[in-house]
């Protein structure tokens, strides 16, 4: 027995020592050449199982192969040491830590396969799924072995294996409550999930048609797949061979056990097998890292056998592409012998038989023998087909039979060429049998079937400038395979020892079709429909396809515009993330769903649908009481039931009869009918059906018994019960107007409260919110709508010293002027583009959660605190200081404070007067709107865009009042616009009936009592007025300024990055920013699109968005019926302007009815100003600033804009007719 016992320890420990030898060498090849470099995930999960089976074998080879060695126990106490316990502790750890990496794996594998569209599997998520199975499974091996009453697992070499140590009379614990059921947990989920795969497998080859279609990543997704369904079939044999061999068979026998043992060692060792024999990237770096080892340790080795295999590019020149086609066998036997013939046939002639055809002969059997060494050379898509296009189609003598005779039309190439490899596609045709045309503008993927091969290749991504490096690594790759050095030398100077006819790196022509392709929208579509799949699987950046127009969603458009969905950036679909977080390119290439195929997934989902819902409704009847038989009445519905019922009785047939009245009546009624009435109220309640069934058996039973009416005159029975229906509809509807009485009170309380709760008392503050807003603002808004559009869950809470729910303020000075009725002040609503009623709030008082449960709500919200100033920010507390003195934590802050109008120090004597306004807000605009109202004479002073605008405004929306514009400046918006079109804009506001007064300057402004206010002007003149607005423009409110928040000194504002940043957790956003503006540098912009355009930016990087700002963003301003402008940019009137307009229309009586006025800095486009341009106009100007666009193109530029269209816009149409 002795003997046995130290054969069988000798062979478990050959056995394992093996097997921790196999399991380390393809977990070093994991850590040091994949788990850092792999895109995909599958490595974590594979690494966290081959630790737990590095973990078994190391249990195995420490103890338990030694005490079959030396027959005993290697502890004192045997089974009971502590040692023993904790041993056996582990192996149970290891065990349930290889129950959960089965799950694990067939999950991933279900996932990533059937659900595409599920990112759920980032390398940081696996690698914290992988750690939570080690973290479970120390909780159930502590439970296992020290917490609960009975029994534990150990090793026990008396029995060559392992078995619990059970007591008589209790239960396995152990086994019962946490082994059986994890391993049939286990093997359960495990079975589904695959047998889901498999489904998904059949139904891809059955919607392609056959197997072989699969796209290279859909394989590769496959072959994990099947690593990991044979490491379940191990793992599941290990488990049932001990747990039911030994019931089947019998327990006491020892060969059975140590079978099992055997069985279990062989499972945990044979995991590292089958990742090394299953899994080609796992052996290449282990044989490479061998290989590198044998070759420092002995020199250079014995001689080996290469084969490179690189495929060409026709249209690449010899001195930058490999115009080699290695198609021999590179035999090199003996090193110092130079067999130059043999490799000079490496290099087939332009026109030899080997040129197109030969490289693909035999190519399967090439790439089983792995001593090839095999080369793909790709290209950037349009760089190809452009040089493909300038060869063949340009400078070919053949050009007049090639490229579809289209000759130097790359339209007409691009047009034929997409249906040509359309019908191939569909076919199935393989090419470079057909056409010259499919042989040099066939997608490379195509080509040296890459989709069965992929991991077989050295890919090298070509470009001019790095064909140096590229022919360097094959070089090397020629030493390595003892190539001599002047054989290399020769083929070096063969390649680049002169330039080829094909080359085109240099030619004018490719640089003016490459230009054209990638600024005509139509061209660069029919690009990336032929090449999509090179640009995916050769990671090449997508050309953008269409100048994506403006839309609210993209923080351009119109306020007017319904308010939007939040604009989130949104990461590529299929994009794997790094432990940190960062983008990597794509995990997998999903196909296209195939609507006419069966989708189980989506039977089962509606399946489910169906029994949630049948469940819904029956809850639904249950708890509020509906029934189907009685009608679908709702408990509120149902007619009045007293608590109390008498019996019916029928009413008296007497006169004499004195029924007791029912209440004090003022008027005294006949007998009979206060009987019937009491007998009425009394009665139970009938469905109406029944009623009506009731009364007409009863008016046939009394047609033959009783007379209608009596000879006396006396009421018959149905009109008493017709009297009795009367008097009882009179109740209910009193008790309907107590109802809608109530309701109604209940509605104006709820309204209060909500009042309430959005201006709290100190006690009922949060004492800390993860997103604070101070403002409430456009920019405030837009980012809390970003905020909550990328943090689901996000809390924030915006602080405003508004009394008002956010709104749009243009409207203050436009829309509520011009297209609303004659209670606007009141309603503040107005009739919108689409033609309907709307107000200028953005959302209701519904959507904002009340101040007081922000905190406490589940899923998050915005929060508003109305008619609160912040009076101070302490950046390094993280917190805010009300003016009050109350005080809120927050995660991270942001500052659009907005602006506050500039105030003029003459009319300081006079401000307290109710004659002189400023518009900021909606109290405001009321009293200005009121004061003109009242008629009179009314003075805007400023010639800027809100001055120029309300002066417009007021004279529109009351025509009867005196408007006097009085401007600083040599006319309206001089500012902005050259002299000339100033001039114009004056003309028409003074066409308008506003009496304008450039040039001029209040220098004195007085007011007697009961007088009208007397403004005098530096040219001596006096203008009486009854009110005054002063609208000269706006300076941002930076009081929350401090060491921590700086102010930018030129531009005001706060200063601010590119991303807004103001200071660590503090962003800025709207009128009070000052931030870098990319090509235009740093700007500060007063206008409603760079509020909404800055807030979203802003919540974007409040959420670790990162992003820069990109967006230039208009403005549009109305100053007279023919004269609605849209700018973009730096529209600086000192700046240089060249100005294009169409030719005067019939209608227009101006010749500046429709242009463009270009400005432009350093002979650069910087901004862009259209009058009464339409349509796509601001998506152009913001092109060609972007891209620096010279002024010199004016001219030619000027043709993108819709200035010679017939259509105009009806609304000037209109208001010239006027």
């Amino acid at each position: 027995m002795a003997v046995l016992y130290q054969l069988a320890g000798l062979f478990f420990l050959l056995l394992v020592a093996y097997e921790l030898f196999a399991i380390a060498s393809v977990l070093f090849a994991i850590f040091k050449g994949k788990f850092c470099q792999q895109k995909s995930p599958i490595y974590i999960i594979a690494a966290s199982n081959l630790l737990a089976d590095f973990g078994m074998l190391t249990l195995h080879l420490v103890y338990f192969v030694p005490s079959l060695l030396f027959e005993s126990y290697i502890f004192p106490k045997g089974i009971n040491d502590n040692l023993t316990i904790f041993i056996s502790s582990l192996f149970m750890f290891f065990w349930y830590q290889l129950s959960f990496s089965q799950i694990l794996m067939a999950v991933n594998r279900l996932v990533v396969m059937c659900f595409s569209n599920v990112n759920v599997f980032t390398r940081r998520n696996t690698l914290i799924f992988a750690i939570s199975t080690y973290s479970i499974a120390a909780v159930l091996a502590i439970l296992s072995q020290y917490v609960l009453p009975c029994c534990r697992f150990s090793f026990d070499y008396f029995v060559f294996s392992y078995r619990y140590i059970t007591i008589d009379g209790l239960m396995n614990y152990p086994n019962t409550f946490i082994d059986m059921p994890l391993n049939a947990l286990s093997t359960t989920v495990c079975g589904c999930c695959y047998f889901s795969i498999v489904l998904w497998i059949f139904s891809i080859n059955a919607k392609k048609g056959q197997g072989a279609a699969h796209s290279h990543e859909t394989k590769l997704e496959i072959k994990y797949a099947k690593q990991f369904f044979i490491i379940t079939i191990f793992y599941m044999n290990a488990w049932t061979s001990f747990r039911y061999l030994p019931v089947l068979i019998g327990g006491s026998n020892l060969y059975l056990y140590s079978f099992c043992s055997l069985n279990a060692m062989l499972s945990f060792g044979a995991n590292g097998l089958v990742y090394y024999h299953t899994n080609s990237e796992i052996k290449k770096a282990l044989n490479k890292r061998v290989s590198t080892t044998a070759d420092s340790s002995s020199g250079k080795g014995e001689s080996q056998k290469r084969n490179s295999n690189v495929t060409r590019d026709s249209d690449l020149p010899r001195a930058n592409q490999t115009n080699l086609l290695i198609v021999q066998n590179i035999q090199v036997s003996d090193p110092e012998s130079h067999k130059i013939v043999k490799y000079q046939k490496m290099f087939c002639p332009r026109d030899g038989p080997c040129n197109l055809v030969r490289p693909f002969v035999n190519f399967i059997s090439r790439q089983m023998d792995k001593k090839w060494i095999n080369y793909v050379l790709v290209r950037d898509p349009l760089e190809r087909f452009i040089s493909g296009f300038v060869h063949k189609c340009l400078r070919s003598s053949a050009r007049g039979q090639n490229c579809y005779q289209c000759d130097d039309n790359i339209t007409c190439l691009m047009e034929n060429q997409y249906k040509s490899l359309k019908k191939i596609s569909d076919t199935g045709i393989v090419p470079y049998l057909h056409t010259v045309e499919d042989s040099h503008f066939a997608p490379q993927n195509w080509n040296c079937e890459l989709q069965a091969h992929y991991d077989d290749y050295k890919i090298f991504k070509y470009s001019h400038e790095n064909i140096g490096a590229i022919l360097e690594s094959v070089f090397e790759d020629f030493a390595n395979a003892s190539v001599p050095v002047d054989v290399i030398n020769d083929i070096r100077q063969q390649i680049t020892g002169k330039k080829s006819y094909h080359a085109t790196y240099d030619s004018e022509d490719v640089v003016k079709y490459r230009k054209m392709v990638q600024e005509t929208p139509y061209l660069r579509e029919l690009l990336v429909k032929m090449f999509y799949h090179d640009y995916v699987l050769f990671d090449y950046p997508l050309p953008e396809l269409f100048i994506v127009l403006t839309s609210p969603a993209l923080g351009g458009g119109h306020h007017d515009l319904p308010n939007p969905e939040p604009h989130v950036p949104q990461p590529l679909r299929h994009v794997e993330k790094d432990f940190f977080g960062r983008p990597q390119a794509p995990r997998i290439t999903k196909d296209s769903h195939d609507h006419t195929g069966d989708d189980y997934a989506s039977y089962v989902g509606a399946g489910v649908f169906v029994l949630l819902t049948v469940g819904a409704i029956a809850l639904y009847t249950d708890v509020f009481g509906m029934n189907i038989k009685e009608g679908f009445l709702h408990a509120h519905h149902r007619p009045f039931t007293p608590a109390k019922e008498t019996k019916s009785k029928p009413p008296p047939t007497e006169p004499e009869s004195k029924p007791q009245p029912a209440a004090p009546q003022v008027k005294e009624e006949q007998p009979e009918l206060a009987a019937a009435k009491v007998s009425a109220k009394e009665a139970p309640v009938v469905p109406l059906s029944k009623k009506a069934d009731a009364v007409k058996q009863g008016h046939d039973k009394e047609s033959t018994t009783t007379p209608i009416a009596s000879s006396s005159g006396e009421p018959s029975i149905v009109e008493k019960i017709a009297d009795a229906a009367k008097e009882e509809v009179r109740h209910v509807k009193e008790l309907a107007s107590e109802a809608v009485a109530s309701v109604e009170a209940a509605v104006e309380k709820a309204a209060h409260k909500v009042d309430e709760a959005l201006t709290l008392k100190s006690e009922e503050l949060p004492d800390y919110i993860p997103y604070l807003l101070v403002g409430s603002g456009a920019a405030a808004y837009y980012a809390s709508l970003t905020i909550r559009a990328r943090d689901a869950e996000a809390k924030v809470l915006m602080i405003g010293s508004e009394p008002e729910l956010p709104y749009n303020k243009p409207p203050l000075s436009k829309e509520l002027w011009w297209y609303s009725d004659e209670n606007a002040r009141q309603t503040l609503t107005y009739k919108g583009l689409s033609g309907k009623m709307r107000d200028i709030y953005f959302e209701s008082k519904g959507f904002y959660v009340p101040v007081n449960e922000i905190v406490k709500a589940k899923h998050g919200g915005v929060s508003l605190l109305k008619g609160v100033t912040v009076a101070k920010i302490c950046p390094k507390e993280k917190k805010v200081v009300l003016e009050d003195g109350r005080s809120i934590r927050f995660g991270k802050c942001l500052l659009a404070t907005g602006g506050q109008p500039k105030r003029l120090p003459v009319f300081e004597p006079v401000e307290k007067s109710d004659s002189v306004m400023y518009l900021k807000d909606v109290a405001d605009y009321r009293r200005i709107d009121e004061a003109c109202e009242r008629g009179g004479t009314v003075s805007v002073v400023g010639g800027g865009f809100l001055g120029s605008e309300l002066a417009y405004s007021i004279k529109r929306r009351y025509p009867k009042t005196r408007v006097v514009q009085i401007i600083q400046e040599s006319g309206p918006l001089s500012g902005v616009l050259p002299n000339y079109l100033s001039a114009h804009t004056r003309g028409g506001l003074e066409r308008s009936g506003v009496e304008v007064h450039t040039d001029s300057s209040i220098i004195a402004a007085t007011k007697k009592s009961g007088e009208k206010l007397t403004l005098s002007l530096n040219d001596g003149r006096t203008i009486s007025t009854d009110y005054v607005v002063v609208a000269v423009g706006s300076e941002p409110n930076v009081i929350l300024a401090s060491n921590d928040v700086h102010v930018d000194e030129s531009l005001g504002g706060f200063l601010a990055d590119a991303q807004l940043r103001v200071a660590p957790g503090i962003w800025c956003a709207g009128d009070s920013c000052a931030y870098d503006a990319g090509v235009l540098g740093r700007r500060r912009i007063e206008h409603w699109e760079n509020a909404q355009i800055t807030g979203r930016l802003a919540g974007e990087n409040m959420t670790d968005g990162n992003r820069d700002f990109w967006f230039q963003s208009s403005y549009f301003t109305k100053v007279g019926p023919e004269m609605h402008i849209n700018a973009v940019g730096d529209t600086d009137s000192k700046l240089n302007t060249v100005s294009i307009f169409a030719d005067q229309e019939v209608g227009f009586p101006n010749k500046y009815h429709k242009g463009v006025v270009f400005y432009e800095n350093g002979g650069k486009i910087v901004g862009c100003l259209l009058v009464n341009v339409f349509g796509a106009g601001l998506d152009i100007a913001r092109r060609m600033i972007d891209e620096k666009r010279s002024v010199a193109d004016a001219k030619e530029l000027s043709k993108l804009f819709a200035l010679w269209e017939q259509e105009t816009s009806e609304e000037v149409k209109t208001e010239v007719k006027k």
